[in-house]
């Protein structure tokens, strides 16, 4: 419900995203021909995204979009129905996966919350071509949720479990590739609850190593079947063409910035634009050590003498922490490095740790006698600042309405472009000059407010043109810089044919700025 409530305003905003539309046009089914492209082509097939800059196999991400096209054409509420109606079933399988883990509702429902109206979701939930975030989260906790379940039920039960996490693991992979950490994170699971039986003398280490490995085994050998068709689909492993040198800078950077996105997402206090991020980092660091520290603390103290691994929630503050370290080294590959689009799967094991801090911190607090527990109360003071610091500034309070404005600029500007291309010749090549640019903010802003907006691309403009007019083959491309505008301006798109260049061009023009969103798109196109 609060997944909903704060994000229903998307429902209202036209397409989003530059990638979005090229999505829908390279992901339709309208044969068999097509459903067979689905899976056995790259993302965004025959596109300069694909041609140029990545190469990605995402089959269940284009399926979600044939369905959408299917299901609703070219109308953009429906494409961000599917997208709210994702993000909330992530929240629900956080509550599910968190209570399981730790058999403690209260704290899976806190968790849940946190997850649901973090401000990182605003930038992925309104932006349909960011749902692969979405989806692999969703199968990811899915997977997890099977496995955890199977564990304590007979055999006959457990397989059948387990063959529906693995399953579940197959889809995660073919929405975003970012689900391969799977495997890893099991066999961090199944290693931290193995270790207080094996210490104790109540199991052998050999036994339970050989358990472990049986688990696992489907799961990396659907890792390893899915690398193979990869590899063959994509003529190698795929990824980001340019990948940039990984350094201790880089790794300095990315972590100050993870950090600082997930903990302190909107400058409260004023001090990051003066501050060096790095020191900012330490000091977020030095609270989450508290957080995680006082958390394993109070852990093993709600467990009395038995081991903090023995512990549903200190075996989960384990797993948690390998989880958000495990995304590091994706974000060390990423030409733009870390942004804060990429925090979206990482908010669950967050969204876990803080969770269980300030319940069992709480608990442990309620329980003690008229003495306070220093350690347990700096837990719960730190994590207990820290949901109330990400309410007052998440989507649920405030509009971060940036992504609302783009639309209203794609719209303008998309429109425009297919109405002056409507008396072209069907293999047109258009040149676009004024294209605006991308908006990618620091991680932590003065006001809440989306860091990472993009508008379109040239591809964009030609698959819009190519949806709107289904017999034309038109192409573009980009001249001259991009143009930086705010959320605000009105945009007019002219197709002019002049006489002494070879292909018609389209202009986009910025007539005004506005500090708010325009109500409706206003202008038009004059070709």
């Amino acid at each position: 419900m609060l997944a909903v409530l704060a994000h229903h305003d998307v429902l209202g905003y036209w397409f989003t995203g530059d990638d979005t539309i090229p999505l829908i046009e390279t992901s339709r089914v309208t044969s068999g021909q097509d459903l067979v492209a689905v899976f056995t082509s790259p993302l965004l097939r025959g596109t300069r995204f694909a041609a140029e800059f990545a190469a990605f196999y995402r089959p269940l991400a284009n399926l979600s979009y044939a369905f959408d096209f299917w299901m609703w054409g070219l109308d953009p509420f429906g494409y961000h129905l599917t997208d709210l109606f994702l993000h909330a079933t992530a929240a629900g399988l956080v509550v599910a996966f968190v209570s399981t883990a730790t058999d403690d509702d209260l704290a899976g429902l806190l968790a849940g919350c946190l997850f649901a109206i973090h401000p990182i979701t605003a930038e992925i939930v309104p932006i349909p071509a960011r749902r692969h975030d979405v989806l692999a989260t969703v199968f990811l906790l899915s997977s997890l949720l099977l496995l955890l379940k199977g564990r304590d039920l007979s055999d006959e039960s457990t397989r059948r479990y387990l063959g529906g996490s693995v399953l579940a693991y197959l889809f995660a992979l073919a929405s975003k590739e970012v689900a391969m950490i799977l495997p890893g994170l099991l066999a961090a699971w199944l290693l931290l609850a193995a270790v207080p039986s094996v210490t104790d003398g109540d199991a052998d280490i050999g036994s339970e190593l050989r358990d472990g490995a049986k688990t696992l085994a489907p799961y990396v050998l659907v890792t390893f079947g899915y690398l193979v068709v990869r590899i063959r689909l994509l003529g190698g492993i795929g990824g980001y063409r340019q990948t940039p040198e990984i350094t201790p800078e880089a790794l300095g950077t990315v972590l100050a910035d993870y950090v600082i996105s997930l903990v302190y997402p909107v400058d409260i206090l004023g001090v990051v634009p003066d501050t060096d991020a790095a020191l900012v980092s330490i000091v977020l660091l030095a609270s989450a050590a508290v957080v995680v520290g006082g958390t394993a603390y109070a852990a093993f103290r709600a467990g009395g003498l038995r081991r903090l691994l023995a512990s549903r929630y200190g075996r989960l503050v384990g797993f948690a922490g390998a989880w958000l370290m495990a995304h590091v080294p994706l974000f060390l590959m990423s030409p733009g490095r870390y942004s804060a689009r990429h925090g979206y799967v990482s908010l669950v094991p967050f969204a876990a740790l803080t969770a269980v801090a300030l319940v069992v911190a709480g608990r442990e607090l309620r329980s003690s006698d008229s003495t306070i527990d220093v350690g347990a109360g700096s837990v719960a003071v730190v994590a207990g600042l820290l949901v109330v610091s990400l309410l007052a500034v998440s989507p649920l309070i405030h509009p971060y309405d940036g992504w609302k404005c783009a639309g209203r600029i794609s719209e303008s500007a998309l429109e425009g472009a297919a109405d002056g291309a409507g008396d072209l010749p069907s293999n047109a090549v258009i040149a676009i000059l004024g294209l605006p640019t991308d908006v990618d903010r620091p991680p932590s802003t003065a006001e809440p407010k989306v860091k990472t907006v993009s508008y379109f691309r040239s591809y964009t403009v030609a698959s819009w043109i190519r949806l709107q007019h289904p017999d034309s083959s038109v192409a573009t491309y980009p001249i001259g810089p991009p143009i930086e505008i705010d959320g605000g301006a009105e945009v007019t798109a002219n197709v002019v044919r002049l006489e002494d260049r070879r292909f018609p061009r389209l202009f986009l023009e910025y007539e005004s700025q506005s500090p708010r969103c325009l109500s409706a798109a206003s202008s038009e196109a004059n070709p």
